[in-house]
């Protein structure tokens, strides 16, 4: 892509990510020379970690993540990858702002529920799978909340970094 911008936000994406330095570095030329990245992640308080499925038939992993490997990063773990770009600016969130948007995730799910499994029966054409995603969409959603509320909120939060280009 040739193209410049003021501003870049990445959201919900270095999870997914295996080379940070590289994706930084991609990310730094759509940036223009005066333009910010703003990153927003879900991390662990201290510790980077892989989730990885626990059995072959781990269903997050089939439908959820297929054929990958999630990595955590620690709330400070992008601050260690500055070639390309400079952090503004570091602040993390409590887990229990997790909490409280996948609260309201499920409440919307769960009024909406006949109308998403359409759409999902739309999609796979088929009323029991329909069922199963909305399942499984229930079970991620719980998984949210019950994770952003662990300690206090104190152990999964999310992380804010703002970079400048270098």
């Amino acid at each position: 892509m040739d193209k410049t911008f003021d501003r870049v936000m990445v959201i919900g994406v270095f999870e997914h990510i295996k080379n940070y330095e590289v994706f930084l570095k991609k990310i730094s030329k759509w940036m223009k020379e005066d333009g910010f990245l703003f990153v927003e992640h879900i991390s662990h308080w201290i510790f980077p970690y892989l989730m990885k499925p626990l059995t072959e038939d781990d269903w997050i992993e089939e439908l959820i993540f297929p054929d990958m490997t999630i990595t955590i990063p620690s709330a400070d773990f992008l601050l260690y990858f500055q070639t390309d770009v400079s952090v503004v600016n570091h602040w993390v969130l409590n887990g229990k702002h997790v909490a409280r948007s996948s609260e309201e995730w499920l409440k919307r799910l769960d009024a909406n529920a006949n109308t998403a499994k359409a759409v999902v029966k739309a999609f796979t054409g088929c009323e029991k799978e329909a069922t199963k995603w909305i399942n499984y969409t229930r079970a991620t959603i719980l998984h949210g909340i019950e994770q952003g509320r662990y300690n206090n909120g104190e152990e999964w939060l999310i992380a804010h970094i703002l970079f400048k280009k270098k």
